[in-house]
């Protein structure tokens, strides 16, 4: 798509980057399936930017997105049933984490980000394993980051 870097953040893309890096490493602190495809080539080429330009590691990104999986994670295993994922960008949480039945994850932000991620993430099925096969969590698309516009999620059944 053309309009790539204009719709999602050079952020979005670089940090996906970083994500599919880590996910490559024998030792990684977290695996994501989807974040090559996320990030594409604009996302791998930021990459080499930032890294030839600062040499800047990865490593705050990687270790917040695995600090940010468990806190998620552990509000899930206490019974909270709703995640609203604001600035969604290209995070592949909704589609990465094993999710328990009946969980709602809402990804909020702009309608030309959300085409985007649907398009590279078109035929993908959240990857939750459970006895009997596969399930998938409900996820719900919102396409506006503003308070109002989260808001309005609660007429798609998001608790206050």
């Amino acid at each position: 798509m053309d309009n790539t870097k204009h719709a999602v953040a050079a952020t979005g893309l670089l940090v996906a980057a970083m994500r599919a890096e880590e996910s490559a490493r024998d030792d990684a602190l977290f695996h994501d399936p989807f974040a090559e495809r996320l990030a594409g080539d604009g996302g791998r080429r930021l990459l080499a930017e930032s890294s030839s330009e600062t040499g800047q590691p990865s490593a705050p990104i990687v270790v917040r997105t695995r600090l940010f999986d468990e806190a998620l994670l552990g509000a899930h295993a206490d019974g909270v049933s709703q995640v609203v994922i604001v600035a969604a960008g290209m995070d592949a949480r909704s589609f990465r984490l094993p999710w328990h039945d009946g969980v709602t994850v809402y990804e909020v932000d702009q309608p030309q980000v959300i085409a985007i991620k649907e398009e590279r993430l078109a035929g993908e099925r959240p990857a939750v394993p459970t006895r009997g096969g596969r399930r998938r969590p409900r996820r719900r698309l919102a396409e506006n980051a503003s308070v109002a516009g989260i808001r309005l999620l609660g007429a798609d059944g998001l608790d206050d």
